[in-house]
């Protein structure tokens, strides 16, 4: 106040202001004071279905009787003047949005703010908070939120364009979700299939190497048998060997024997001629 006596003074008796003289900010533009035409955008972008519903009871408003789109048409048509939702609203926007409204703050001009709204926009780092603190600055004009209002129009084409596509995709990956669980279906059918299959071999392997080990067994059996067998044989042939031999002996002894029975009988032929 002093400050802008001393320029008045010093005007009038042709002297020169300060140039260092501070320039106030305008105040910041409350809900009430912008245009009707940003309300809608404002509010639907800002405001949370959930807390809308919230703030709107706070308000007076029979909320549960409506559906969202319906609250927020009566939202935005009491925001014109300062209605108890307006003012609701002002207290929620301004603690909710806090960083933001300080990062604008700082600026003094209409070009600075819309440069940082353009920053915002294309960064996307708190846009939601970004368009509230470009909107209510004291700085901007009309003509400068309508840029930002005509931002935001764009903006929700694209995001619209943007929700479809991802609908598109959405209902193709739901698609390929359920052609993956047939494949997965079929496939773990076949695993089955292919378990089963695996415990039929194995049991039948488990019957075979049964009976291989029975075999075995029998023939060890067999060979233990067939190596007493062949030391029986053994001992055969050397009791037949030695019965030969026992044979040949006892020829021997009778041929003796009957040679000695001819000699013999010769000498009684010999001593009876000499006795006669």
């Amino acid at each position: 106040m002093t400050n802008a006596l001393t320029g008045m003074i010093q005007a009038a008796f042709g002297g020169e202001a300060d140039p260092a003289q501070h320039v106030e900010t305008p105040r910041r533009r409350k809900v009430w004071q912008m245009p009707a035409r940003w309300h809608c955008p404002l509010i639907g972008t800002c405001l949370p279905v959930a807390e809308m519903r919230k703030l709107a009871a706070r308000a007076g408003f029979d909320e549960r009787a409506m559906n969202d789109y319906t609250l927020h048409v009566a939202v935005v048509s009491n925001c014109d003047s300062r209605s108890q939702i307006a003012e609701t609203l002002q207290k929620f926007f301004e603690k909710r949005y806090a960083a933001a409204v300080q990062r604008f703050g700082r600026l003094k001009d209409e070009t600075a703010v819309l440069e940082l709204w353009r920053n915002a926009m294309l960064s996307g780092d708190d846009l939601v908070g970004a368009l509230w603190a470009a909107w209510s600055h004291g700085a901007l004009t009309e003509e400068g939120g309508a840029k930002i209002y005509g931002d935001i129009h764009m903006l929700s084409h694209q995001v619209g364009a943007s929700a479809r596509a991802d609908l598109r995709r959405l209902e193709q990956l739901k698609q390929e979700n359920h052609h993956l669980r047939n494949e997965v279906a079929a496939f773990k059918m076949g695993l089955a299939v292919a378990q089963r299959e695996k415990d039929r071999a194995i049991a039948d392997l488990q019957r075979r190497l049964g009976l291989a080990e029975q075999q075995a067994a029998l023939l060890e059996r067999r060979e233990i048998e067939l190596a007493g067998a062949r030391a029986a044989a053994r001992g055969y042939d050397d009791l037949r060997a030695r019965a030969d031999a026992m044979c040949q002996r006892i020829e021997t002894l009778e041929e003796r024997n009957a040679t000695n029975a001819r000699r013999a009988n010769g000498l009684e032929l010999r001593l009876a001629d000499a006795r006669k």
